[in-house]
């Protein structure tokens, strides 16, 4: 007489289905574990990520600053004019353009002035005649600030609202020479320095900890 297996097999089947149940995942006390401990390794590092952020926010500035630079000098080279950096600390912009100038009453646009080069006529029609000038208007973000200057052997520590200062590159490729300082709020900073003999423009990067 054949002996049933059905038992035995059914008791098998129902261990087998526990142990794939009990395998299978998690319970609300782990979940509750993990979730805690995501949030206290994310509650410690956000401060150094949103410091690594805005660290990264002043770098790509600084870079862009010195770039606008770096186009000043090879524009001197290669046009055999002399260019100029106006730094305007009101706007917080700088200002490229390749005559030497000033900024109109309101502060909006750059007007040309008596021994730029041009032979000024007395007429109202001499201003028609006048070569258009190469003009470009970098702004700075508005968490970012010009926070020092030193051109040739200019200092000023503290830029005001009123102050405008200027950095000429010459044709041959020599400039005035000087530093930019440009800080956040959080008084990080990074310099972009000129060099006086060569023209070149560098990135410098003081510690920001």
């Amino acid at each position: 007489m054949p002996i049933s297996t059905t038992g035995k097999a059914s008791k098998k089947a129902r261990t087998k289905s526990r142990r794939i149940h009990a395998s299978g995942g998690f319970s609300l006390i782990e979940l509750i574990i993990v979730l805690a401990i995501m949030a206290l390794v994310f509650g410690m590092a956000a401060p150094r990520i949103a410091k690594e952020m805005g660290v990264l926010h002043l770098r790509t500035t600084a870079k862009q600053v010195a770039a606008a630079m770096r186009w000043t000098r090879s524009q001197a080279l290669s046009t055999g004019k002399t260019y100029n950096a106006i730094f305007d600390c009101k706007e917080q912009r700088i200002i490229i353009s390749d005559y030497a100038g000033a900024l109109d009453t309101a502060g909006t646009k750059l007007v040309q002035t008596a021994g730029d080069g041009a032979s000024q006529q007395e007429d109202d029609t001499a201003g028609a005649s006048l070569p258009k000038p190469t003009l470009k208007i970098f702004e700075l973000p508005e968490d970012i600030f010009i926070s020092r200057i030193e051109i040739a052997d200019v200092l000023d520590a503290n830029p005001g609202d009123q102050s405008i200062y200027q950095l000429t590159f010459f044709p041959d490729g020599t400039t005035m020479g000087g530093e930019i300082t440009i800080a956040d709020e959080k008084k990080r900073s990074f310099i972009i320095a000129v060099d006086f003999l060569t023209g070149i423009v560098s990135l410098e990067e003081p510690d920001n900890t």
